[in-house]
C-alpha cells in the first residue's frame, strides 16, 4: 500500500466518523426542539385555560374566583415571557449594545430591557 492510498484511507475513516457525529448530533438536537415545542404548547394550553376561566367567573360575577384564575394566568404569563427570552438568548449572542439597537428598532420593549440583562454578554 503505497502512502497516498494510506492517506486516502485515513480520510475516508475520518469522513465516516465525523458523518456518525454529526447524524447523533442533528438527531438530538431535534429530539430538544421537538421537547421544547411540546413544553411550550403545554405551558400556553395552561394559560389559555386559566384566561378563560378567570373570564367566565367574572361573567358570572365570582370575583374572587377570577382574582384567583388572573393570577395563575399572569404568573404562567411571566413563566413563557422568562422562557421566551432565554429562547432568544439560545439562538442570538447579544450585548447590551444590540439590546439598545433591538430597543431603538422596536424588536422589544424598552420596559423588558432588564429580563434580557440577565443574558446579555458583557
Amino acid at each position: 500500500m503505497s502512502g497516498a492510498e494510506f492517506f486516502s484511507y485515513c480520510v475516508s475513516l475520518v469522513s465516516i466518523v465525523l458523518a456518525v457525529w454529526q447524524t447523533n448530533k442533528n438527531a438530538n438536537l431535534k429530539k430538544y426542539i421537538k421537547s421544547d415545542a411540546m413544553e411550550l404548547y403545554s405551558e400556553a394550553g395552561i394559560m389559555l385555560g386559566n384566561a378563560q376561566s378567570c373570564l367566565k367567573k367574572l361573567q358570572e360575577g365570582n370575583n374572587g374566583t377570577a382574582i384567583q384564575e388572573a393570577g395563575k394566568s399572569e404568573g404562567m404569563s411571566q413563566a413563557l415571557f422568562q422562557r421566551s427570552i432565554k429562547n432568544i438568548y439560545h439562538h442570538f449572542a447579544f450585548t447590551r449594545k444590540d439590546l439598545d439597537e433591538w430597543i431603538e428598532k422596536k424588536k422589544i420593549d424598552e420596559h423588558h430591557k432588564d429580563a434580557f440583562l440577565k443574558y446579555a454578554e458583557k
